[in-house]
């Protein structure tokens, strides 16, 4: 899939997610075992604009930091609006011509813009699930997100950042691709 049509699909879906978000929800616990949901709604907003920062050339490789990202007040009184006006203007960077010719600043040194569009839709993809599953909602990430996503981790989750950005993969058995993907990403379908 093309990776503009999966951001835009991508973060349609996470959008969805988000919409569904009740404000005395936001304390709830979440399946990323430091943040409550407020924190994963704040992370998963400061990806997205942090990581088209650093498409548009503007950014500040220092700030895309998780825990400092979810640290921030990215969601404001009205998550729904504040995700809609960060996907906005991230698509609006993603969607300009030459971005994906580009070669991005970021915390981990020098890395092409698709790369970093595929991780800024993985991750808000996969929070989008998360989200769900916080808010009792829990829907599955449907197979046009699922299936590249899993093939987008096999890329860039390995041992080396297990532990750490990632927790260790759950082994199940059969499962949808929704399911094989968060499994793979260390959570429990």
């Amino acid at each position: 899939m093309e990776i503009i049509k999966l951001l835009e699909d991508g973060f349609a879906w996470t959008g969805e997610r988000i919409a569904a978000v009740r404000i005395e929800q936001l304390e709830v616990a979440t399946s990323c075992a430091r943040w409550d949901l407020r924190a994963l709604l704040n992370h998963t907003l400061g990806v997205m604009d942090q990581f088209a920062a650093a498409a548009s050339g503007l950014g500040d490789p220092s700030r895309i930091n998780a825990q400092a990202l979810a640290e921030t007040e990215w969601i404001g009184a009205d998550p729904t609006a504040a995700f809609e006006g960060i996907a906005a203007r991230a698509l609006a960077v993603w969607h300009t011509p030459g971005v994906l010719e580009r070669t991005c600043a970021m915390p981990w040194g020098p890395t092409p813009a698709p790369v970093v569009a595929q991780i800024s839709v993985h991750d808000a993809v996969v929070h989008g699930w998360d989200i769900s599953r916080a808010t009792g909602e829990a829907v599955d990430i449907p197979l046009e997100l699922a299936e590249p996503l899993l093939e987008i981790s096999k890329g860039f989750v390995h041992d080396g950042v297990r532990g750490t950005a990632f927790a260790e993969e759950v082994r199940i058995d059969g499962g949808s691709v929704s399911d094989q993907l968060v499994a793979f990403l260390g959570r429990t379908p």
